[in-house]
């Protein structure tokens, strides 16, 4: 999109799903930096505040576990949770209630309330696209923003060292532009809208992007107001852009490019 409506602009993609600003780095320096780029995009989500030494540790402690520690191994399975995975992995309906309970936390406390369903989820088993628009950080989630801005700095000064110039884009999270969205990820959890600060992980992103001298694309504004006027920004059930989400990122890209 960006290449059809800039027609003297060659745009080489190496986007690589799952990937983190670490990683990004290492791939630019290996691979990226070869084409001598005028512009470097570096398109940064809300779950990229990941914290690279959590995730180091638990790997870590994964590969010494050689056999299964009986204290905590998988709970034996009764009659009433195989039937329960059996009706899952063949019934549609049942999957479809199971979504429509999950969806709406009255009904999830009142299937919690008869035993049908676990505990509301709390930390562990939030979005990680929420993680970094809590209002209060827990320090994994402190310490992951600090890692996001050392690594930004370490791009910056690569992309620098190149003779190029980075441009960051913050791709809108589907829970930050539509409301709905934000009850239906957090109905089966322990959270409450009020727990965040939508705006939150933009701002400080941004805001520390600018004080490096980066120039940033922050288009929550736009496609809030266009999710408001009835335009599908993401895919339906999913956090992923739809194609009109797609065409409204390039064109805010594109005009930041001109």
């Amino acid at each position: 999109l960006i290449e059809a409506t800039t027609p003297a602009t060659e745009v080489i993609n190496l986007g690589v799903p799952g990937y983190n600003l670490r990683s990004e780095l290492t791939y630019f320096e290996r691979m990226g930096a070869k084409y001598r780029p005028d512009i470097v995009l570096l398109a940064i989500c809300q779950n990229d505040v990941v914290d690279h030494d959590a995730q180091a540790r638990r790997r870590e402690e994964a590969s010494r576990c050689t056999r299964v520690d009986p204290l905590h191994a998988a709970p034996a399975r009764t009659l009433f949770s195989s039937t329960k995975q059996y009706l899952t992995d063949h019934s549609r309906i049942y999957r479809a209630a199971q979504e429509a309970v999950s969806a709406h936390k009255p009904l999830a406390r009142a299937a919690i309330w008869m035993g049908l369903k676990d505990e509301l989820a709390g930390f562990a088993g939030l979005d990680e696209n929420l993680h970094s628009a809590l209002r209060s950080y827990p320090p994994t989630v402190q310490h992951a923003m600090q890692l996001l801005q050392a690594d930004l700095s370490r791009i910056d000064a690569a992309v620098r060292a190149g003779g190029a110039r980075l441009l960051v884009v913050l791709i809108p999270a589907v829970q930050a532009v539509d409301a709905r969205q934000l009850d239906l990820t957090l109905a089966y959890t322990s959270y409450v809208s009020g727990d965040f600060e939508l705006d939150k992980p933009y701002r400080q992103i941004e805001g520390y992007a600018r004080t490096c001298g980066i120039d940033v694309i922050n288009p929550l504004r736009d496609f809030r107001q266009a999710q408001a006027a009835g335009e599908r920004l993401y895919l339906p059930g999913d956090l992923h852009l739809s194609a009109t989400g797609h065409l409204r990122l390039a064109r805010a890209i594109v005009a930041a490019i001109r």
